[in-house]
């Protein structure tokens, strides 16, 4: 007996599903959310990452195996920028959000990932802070990357803590993309 697909939530138009369903397509389209998409290839890498994983270091699944990278969407990497919570069972994190500030014809991405690592399960045996491990495994994989069009460049990487136990490491990049063209080309107008 096959399952009846569930329906998801909120209810949208078909438009705006056909929108969402471009985003996550290698097609570029004018219609497709340039936040979503690249939030989706983003999310898409680190899930793949086999070293994020592991050292995300949630105790519910063998580190020792492949782990499946979307067990862990919105339970240790998320597409936004959560602020850990006392009562959290997982205690490291990766998250990420994208701005975009557009101006004329050019369009300025800037791409925020916050390594996330709880003072309890921050020691590793590489004599690399949780958070810090993880942020150089990021910087590894987005430095210079050109996996969102245009190639990535690093504008900061700074280590902050919280007062309840949380240290992290945030890095911010930036990537230029002047004259944007497909999007002036294909603009409706």
């Amino acid at each position: 007996m096959p399952f009846e697909p569930k329906e998801k939530e909120p209810k949208l138009s078909d438009k705006t599903v056909n929108i969402i369903n471009k985003c996550m397509g290698e097609k570029i389209d004018n219609e497709a959310d340039d936040i979503s998409r690249c939030k989706y290839k983003i999310m898409n890498e680190l899930l793949n990452n086999q070293d994020l994983l592991r050292t995300l270091h949630n105790e519910e699944y063998d580190i020792d195996k492949e782990i499946n990278g979307d067990s862990y969407r919105n339970i240790c990497i998320f597409n936004f920028l959560k602020l850990p919570d006392l009562k959290d069972k997982v205690k490291n994190y990766v998250c990420f959000e994208i701005n975009d500030d557009g101006w004329g014809d050019t369009t300025e991405k800037t791409i925020i990932f916050r390594c996330v690592s709880h003072i309890d399960d921050a020691k590793t045996d590489w004599g690399i802070p949780r958070q810090d491990l993880l942020g150089l495994i990021i910087k590894n994989m987005f430095d210079w990357s050109n996996l969102l069009g245009m190639r990535l460049v690093k504008k900061s990487d700074a280590g902050l803590f919280t007062n309840d136990g949380y240290y992290y490491r945030e890095i911010i990049y930036r990537q230029n993309d002047p004259l944007n063209t497909y999007k002036k080309i294909h603009s409706r107008g």
